[in-house]
């Protein structure tokens, strides 16, 4: 049903990481107050997939504690025909 999760992409971290390097190789405080706030960006942004993310998961984990309380979602549980056979 849920085979994957939203997760906060790989690229997110390495644009921060590239970012961080920039600032400390600049020559001019005018370059690092540019690459500062290309990075504060970055970086909210990468807070906002996360918090994405953690929200969408958080939801799939009820979704599937819902569904194991209902019987519905246990492995144990008998495919769906074989229930409607045995009706």
């Amino acid at each position: 049903m849920f085979d994957t999760l939203h997760c906060v992409p790989a690229d997110s971290e390495v644009r921060i990481q590239q970012l961080c390097r920039e600032a400390l190789a600049a020559n001019t405080q005018a370059e690092v107050e540019r690459i500062i706030g290309v990075l504060r960006a970055a970086i909210a942004e990468h807070i906002r997939l996360a918090k994405e993310s953690l929200h969408l998961q958080a939801t799939t984990i009820g979704l599937l504690d819902g569904l194991a309380k209902d019987g519905l979602a246990t492995k144990d549980s008998p495919e769906p025909d074989s229930r409607i056979a045995a009706d």
